[in-house]
């Protein structure tokens, strides 16, 4: 591994990314020291998140119903879940940029909880 977890353009990477080399613990499984918790030197943060995670957190509340999309049922009981997931944000969000870019429009949900209301009653013909 090189570090590199995403290359952009015509750029030369001639030389490993070490700004996020860390260590973490570990349980060796082989040789001398099989069995012993050691520090293990590792790459771990572009591989496992994609530099696409922040388009899931937030969005746009400009409407009541996006705010729904951060609504969480069962409030204060300890058994709170949220109604929607970080994929439906992300969804909405890049549905919401393609939209804007199409139509020159913001886009807006029509109805509670259901992210591609916005589309018009044609859109579900289109499946």
């Amino acid at each position: 591994m090189s570090g590199v977890g995403f290359e952009f353009g015509d750029q030369i990477y001639d030389q490993p990314n070490r700004t996020m080399g860390s260590f973490a613990e570990g349980i060796m499984k082989k040789g001398k020291d099989k069995g012993f918790k050691k520090e293990i030197r590792g790459y771990w943060v572009d591989v496992v998140n994609g530099p696409f995670v922040s388009f899931g957190v937030d969005c746009d509340r400009s409407t009541k119903y996006t705010d729904g999309l951060f609504e969480i049922s069962n409030k204060g009981t300890g058994v709170e879940q949220h109604k929607h997931h970080a994929v439906e944000v992300a969804v909405f969000n890049m549905l919401s940029y393609l939209w804007e870019i199409e139509t020159g429009e913001p886009y807006t949900m029509t109805k509670e909880h259901d992210i591609y209301s916005g589309l018009g009653e044609d859109a579900s013909d289109m499946a």
